[in-house]
């Protein structure tokens, strides 16, 4: 004789948190117990709906002209999604330049998330850890800065003025770039 249980909900005693499962078994969501006015926080989910994580090709684009060539073996970025907050990190290799011109606009898997609480524009702008070997300057002297509703991260200089983006004429086509960065996703 076989037993089968079949289950589509685990609740807590309070009915509000557990865990939600589909019709075919998979796991839908991981519920976690609601706050009512916590100490001047605004929670918008307490579900973990979705987990992803892979690997994506980059691309490294000069935001006024030019081209930058990634190396075929060392073109990937490693990425985990947790709902819309994505973590990226890993190390490329440039391995040919043509005139770039500009700062550069490094791709993501996922575009920068647009949505803003009222009164908070830049809240969905974002920086992280950047380290250039071989370029022309130090390998500490540049930034990411990721800006909303964009597909990519920007590469700039540290040591001058953002409004002055320079740093793809530094790359001189033998540089290896490790980034470390997280945001919010649009989807």
């Amino acid at each position: 004789m076989t037993s089968i249980l079949k289950v589509d909900e685990i609740q807590n005693t309070d009915g509000k948190t557990g865990i939600v499962i589909t019709p075919d078994g998979s796991l839908e969501s991981v519920k976690f117990p609601e706050q009512s006015n916590p100490s001047g926080r605004v929670i918008t989910s307490t579900t973990m709906s979705s987990y992803e994580e892979g690997y994506y090709q980059t691309t490294f684009t000069p935001s006024t002209s030019g081209s930058i060539t990634l190396s075929g073996s060392h073109r990937y970025l490693r990425y985990t999604k947790v709902n819309r907050t994505v973590y990226i990190y890993g190390k490329v290799d440039a391995v040919s330049v043509s005139n770039p011109k500009g700062f550069i606009h490094v791709s993501l898997p996922f575009p920068i998330d647009n949505e803003s609480p009222a009164g908070l524009n830049d809240s969905r702008r974002f920086t992280g850890s950047v380290w250039v070997a071989r370029a022309s300057i130090g390998m500490t002297q540049f930034i990411l800065y990721g800006i909303e509703g964009e597909g990519g991260v920007r590469l700039y200089r540290a040591d001058t003025d953002i409004n002055q983006p320079t740093s793809a004429e530094l790359f001189g086509g033998n540089e290896s770039i490790a980034l470390s960065f997280f945001y919010h996703a649009n989807e």
